[in-house]
């Protein structure tokens, strides 16, 4: 599981400083429609990426699981040039100050998915500029598998039989066998 605290507050920092947004919130809060222009998220959940790494144990039998993970994160900006301001933040997601502030959580942008489609409609009686973009990012998961275990000494005991039928017994020791 990841910690969406820190993920969320970037996003919104980002949506404040790199649109016209006056407010972003994560959709479906619960909370009262802010006047426009504004800005709504949503994290969708982790999606593998190929094959998880495991590595090699370490000495206390613990070993570590790595993998690669991608998101998809959909923001809707409501109000005043909607396409032209998600045009503007998938830019933005490219400057070094955007960039740091993703990877402090570990996060990294990859492209938008699609492109970003202009959802200006009609409601009650008056339109409603909105344009929906889909973010594609990507991060990393780790886990320790503690139930891995260490082998610390083993003996193998062999018996050969040579073509003359006499016999060789040997014994290989790795590691201290009390």
């Amino acid at each position: 599981m990841i910690d969406v605290v820190p993920i969320n507050t970037v996003f919104k920092t980002l949506l404040e400083t790199h649109t016209e947004a006056t407010f972003a919130m994560q959709r479906y809060n619960d909370r009262p429609r802010p006047n426009f222009p504004y800005a709504t998220w949503d994290l969708n959940s982790l999606v593998s990426i190929g094959h998880d790494a495991l590595l090699e144990p370490n000495s206390s039998g613990e070993a570590e699981i790595l993998g690669d993970r991608e998101f998809v994160v959909p923001i809707q900006f409501y109000g005043c040039n909607p396409v032209t301001n998600l045009e503007h933040f998938e830019t933005a997601m490219r400057l070094q100050s955007v960039t740091a502030a993703l990877d402090a959580v570990g996060v990294v942008f990859v492209q938008v998915v699609g492109s970003i489609t202009d959802l200006t409609e009609l409601i009650d009686t008056k339109f409603e500029p909105r344009a929906n973009g889909d973010f594609l990012f990507r991060i990393g998961k780790s886990i320790i598998d503690t139930g891995v275990g260490n082998i610390e000494a083993a003996q193998v005991d062999a018996e050969y039989k040579k073509e003359d039928d006499t016999t060789i017994t040997d014994t290989i020791q790795i590691g201290n066998i009390p």
